[in-house]
């Protein structure tokens, strides 16, 4: 990923979707669906590198940072 395409992702209220399905494992954490558009409202802080909090509809939660990308049109598939 380029520096440029990587500091858009990082902005607070960036739009970034699912490249894969996750199921939360935690109560703070959001489960979403490849394809599904996120909001992210904080990411990289002092305390948490690799999930960054987002928004999912009206629901917020930690999402992990690799399972994002910048663009849905990326023809991302399930895995199953």
């Amino acid at each position: 990923m380029n520096a440029d395409v990587e500091a858009q992702m990082r902005k607070p209220g960036a739009s970034v979707y699912a490249a894969f399905d996750y199921s939360a494992e935690k109560a703070d954490e959001l489960t979403f669906r490849v394809g599904d558009q996120l909001i992210v409202i904080q990411c990289n802080d002092d305390i948490e590198t690799e999930w960054w909090w987002c928004l999912l509809g009206d629901l917020k939660g930690y999402v992990p940072q690799n399972l994002i990308a910048v663009r849905s049109g990326l023809n991302f598939k399930r895995l199953s």
